[in-house]
């Protein structure tokens, strides 16, 4: 990781390998929707972590992308919904799917269970991708 972390004032330009490590650090960071203070790195629209999550998502490709290339990309999810169609209607009915969630969800919070960043996955392959916004 660099010295000082990716801020949204300097996302542009920036190495899809820094991108990865200083996604690590700010996902890391607790915000106010984890129960910490307000830091505008992590929880306002379009602060560090908003603008990173949206940079990596330019990464992923419905149809190409595997789960191997999702790990290396974001990590471990922060949650796995396995045959979410079934369990998580709700969620799934109320996400912006770029391609058609067909099996397992795995969930990337970006401020805590408020908004995530979500990508369905069957068989090993990404089939689709979205953002999950409370918009309160």
């Amino acid at each position: 990781m660099s010295a000082e972390p990716t801020t949204e004032s300097n996302i542009n330009g920036t190495d899809l390998r820094t991108l990865i490590a200083d996604f690590q650090y700010w996902r890391s960071v607790p915000g106010h929707f984890e129960g910490a203070s307000w830091n505008s790195h992590v929880d306002a629209w379009n602060g560090t972590l908003h603008k990173i999550m949206q940079a990596l998502d330019e990464q992923v490709e419905v149809g190409q992308s595997s789960s191997e290339d999702i790990l290396a990309l974001l990590g471990e999810p922060d949650l796995k919904i396995l045959d979410a169609l079934h369990k998580k209607k709700t969620l799934v009915a109320q996400v912006d799917w770029q391609g058609e969630p067909i099996s397992d969800i795995w969930v990337f919070n970006w401020r805590g269970n408020h908004d995530q960043y979500l990508i369905s996955v069957d068989k090993g392959i990404v089939v689709a991708k979205g953002w999950y916004m409370a918009l309160e």
